[in-house]
Formats: structure tokens, sequence, C-alpha cells
């Protein structure tokens, strides 16, 4: 008696699915060299190269937000777009004491939070009692965080700018 198939088998690679599964396994090797190659070429410019020396800074920067409250000193900051492209940054500047001063200028530091070559850092110039500007370009869209100081450094007022 002899045995006859009606459905004979194919050869494997005839099939889909060892085509599927062999596609799958080979598209996360090729993403992971993707990943691997992007890893090498750029750098993460989010880490410190010198870690520890600005760590030993921290406690420094810590005295002057201190010194600002201690002066009692109140900024709003604000960046408002013009027609021309720049962007025109005001701060309204209170200090509950009179030994903070009204500086003639403040110097401003605005932070990326992932892109350290977007920092910008301009002199905000005194325009009135308690009112200072400036105009940048080239301010992108984002969450910004800023950093305020008095001329002389004594105290620093830190807080999140959206433009």
């Amino acid at each position: 008696m002899s045995q006859f198939d009606p459905n004979p088998k194919e050869i494997w690679w005839k099939q889909p699915w060892p085509w599927i599964i062999l596609g799958m396994l080979g598209s996360v090797v090729v993403a992971s060299m993707v990943t691997i190659v992007i890893a090498m070429k750029t750098q993460d410019t989010l880490v410190d190269s010198d870690y520890t020396k600005a760590g030993k800074t921290i406690n420094l920067r810590l005295e002057k937000d201190q010194t600002a409250e201690r002066y009692g000193v109140n900024l709003v900051l604000q960046a408002l777009p013009s027609p021309d492209g720049y962007v025109l940054l005001t701060a309204t500047y209170k200090a509950a004491d009179p030994a903070a001063g009204q500086p003639k200028f403040l110097r401003l530091n605005l932070s990326h939070p992932t892109l350290a070559n977007q920092d910008v850092s301009v002199a905000l110039i005194q325009r009135g009692p308690g009112e200072y500007r400036a105009q940048v370009s080239d301010l992108a869209k984002s969450h910004w965080h800023y950093t305020v100081e008095d001329p002389d450094a004594q105290w620093r007022v830190k807080g999140r700018l959206e433009n």
C-alpha cells in the first residue's frame, strides 16, 4: 500500500513565515546598528565634562539665591516677539531691601533645556525704575531656564521662560 500525500509539503524557504520572522530579527539588528552609529557620532551635552568642579561650585550658587531671598528680590521676565524677527525681553524688578539697589543693568543667562549650543547671555539695560529690556535674535521657541544676576554677582534669581 503506497502512501500518497494529497498536500505535498513545500520547502521551508518558500513559506512566508520564516521570512517574516527573519525580517523582524533583521530589522532589530539594523536598528541596533543605527543606534550605535548615532551614539558614536553625537556627544551627550547634558553631562558636564568636569562634574567635580561643577559640584563644588553649587554651594557658591546657593549663597547667591539666599542673598536674593534676603533682599526680597522679585523679578518677572517676559519674552515678546516683534514683527522684525527679534524677541524683546522685558524684566520687572523689585527689591524689598534697599541694599539690593537699582542696578543699571542685569545679567541674563538663558539656558536651553537640552541643547547647550543654543544658550544665550545678554545684558538687560535699565529703561526706567524697575524696568529692564534687551533684544535678542534667533531665540527658538522653547521652555528656557533663566538666571538673572546683578552686575556684582551678589544675588541671583532663577526661573523658567516660555516664548
